[in-house]
């Protein structure tokens, strides 16, 4: 009797370790959620179009092939072990519930579109920044234009 509540304890432990997620595959499905698993690819498409104008003899097709030996798990494998450190298992489940909310599939949907602005808004503070360190410097003699 004892030996049939021990091997149905263990069965049902089993099944538990089977129907839940694993830190790693949380992380993953985290990612995929807010769509930093496509972010690798964007970066690299992004990279392989400056290529392009500095390299305009290489042939198109050689970066065709070049991209189509890019995987973008070999982006996600470099970023779970950085999640992994800074995340509990408990706060990337969180992160995901959150994310299943409204609000969180509506900063999913606008992220992207809220970057793209915070990145051009940051150019334009930096080069105004710039021509003010620039006028000062030639309003105290420092540099001649």
């Amino acid at each position: 009797m004892k030996k049939s509540i021990a091997i149905l304890l263990f069965s049902l432990l089993g099944l538990g370790a089977l129907f839940g997620q694993s830190k790693e595959q949380d992380i993953v499905r985290l990612m995929e959620m807010t769509g930093s698993a496509d972010l690798g690819i964007q970066v690299m498409q992004n990279m392989l179009t400056q290529f392009k104008q500095i390299l305009p003899e290489v042939p198109e097709d050689y970066w065709d092939q070049f991209m189509a030996r890019v995987n973008p798990d070999d982006m996600i494998g470099l970023i779970v072990p950085i999640y992994d450190r800074h995340f509990t298992h408990g706060e990337i489940k969180d992160i995901i519930s959150f994310y299943e909310t409204p609000t969180g599939s509506k900063l999913i949907q606008e992220l992207p579109e809220i970057s793209e602005e915070s990145m051009a808004a940051g150019q334009a503070w930096g080069m105004r920044l710039g021509q003010e360190i620039q006028q000062q410097l030639v309003d105290d003699g420092l540099l001649d234009i």
